[in-house]
């Protein structure tokens, strides 16, 4: 008779073993560097930048009424910018944001007014900045935003 105990340890040495498996598959020997840039941006006390769709996008700036997107080419070119302004907002805070195949940025996010209330919002915009579209999405709170051919979705959200 197997005891639970046992059966533990045999499960745990199982899935060690598997994942052990995975290691040739997983290691930096494996991986190939395709492409290197000169990035003239100064990164220091910035978010990541997001490469998507063949572009670098960074976050200029974030918790500030009109955060500013940079877009990058694959050469690291300054290709856009691209100003999120909410009317209403004096703070937007930027939790993701990608770029889609046309160009246009998305992002996600909240937006706060004067009088410190708080709503959670999904954007879309044109390369430009010009063409912005905002949907106040609440009460749900999407945490990472995707883009594809179909349009803009949010992700691992939740509801307030």
């Amino acid at each position: 008779m197997i005891t639970s105990k046992r059966f533990k340890w045999i499960g745990g040495l199982a899935l060690l073993l598997a994942l052990g498996s995975l290691f040739p598959l997983l290691s930096a020997a494996t991986w190939t560097l395709r492409h290197t840039m000169k990035l003239s941006y100064d990164a220091g006390g910035k978010r990541i930048p997001h490469w998507s769709n063949g572009s670098l996008v960074a976050l200029e700036s974030d918790g500030i009424a009109a955060p500013a997107f940079l877009t990058f080419d694959r050469e690291g070119v300054q290709v856009a910018t691209s100003v999120l302004s909410i009317p209403g907002a004096s703070a937007i805070h930027v939790f993701d944001w990608r770029r889609g195949a046309d160009g246009r940025l998305a992002a996600c996010g909240t937006a706060d007014d004067r009088e410190g209330r708080r709503g959670p919002f999904m954007a879309t915009m044109s390369p430009s900045g010009e063409d912005l579209r905002v949907i106040r999405v609440s009460p749900f709170f999407p945490g990472l935003v995707t883009v594809d051919s179909d349009g803009v979705s949010g992700r691992s959200g939740g509801r307030l």
